[in-house]
């Protein structure tokens, strides 16, 4: 019986995920919210992941971001140095693979889902 709360601890814990895989640049393929797509053009978002913890950011609206990353197990971790006072944001990783990245958030309490695919 003393094992379970060692067991439930280790059963909570989202899984770890290699920054290495996250390298590279990726393009959403779709942007959806609480299971219906967003009207907009996904291709105007993406993300581009290099070495030693630093990112940039681009979407809709000319909307632009850059700064450090970072992974906490299932989360990635990002604050944008381009605004001063930024705090730090965390999303969920839902899937990482060769080709394809998940990501889950939360805007204004609706689940939101971003699928992006790596670009060549």
């Amino acid at each position: 019986m003393r094992y379970v709360p060692l067991l439930l601890l280790l059963l909570g814990c989202g899984p770890a995920f290699d920054s290495a895989e996250l390298l590279g640049r990726w393009q959403a393929g779709a942007v959806v919210e609480e299971g219906t797509p967003l009207a907009i053009d996904p291709t105007a978002v993406q993300f581009e992941f290099v070495p030693h913890g630093r990112y940039a950011y681009r979407s809709t609206l000319n909307y632009r971001e850059a700064g450090r990353y970072s992974l906490e197990k299932d989360l990635l971790v990002t604050t944008d140095t381009m605004q001063a006072g930024a705090v730090a944001k965390r999303v969920q990783i839902l899937h990482l693979s060769a080709d394809s990245l998940y990501l889950g958030m939360n805007d204004a309490g609706k689940a939101r889902t971003m699928y992006l695919y790596r670009v060549k």
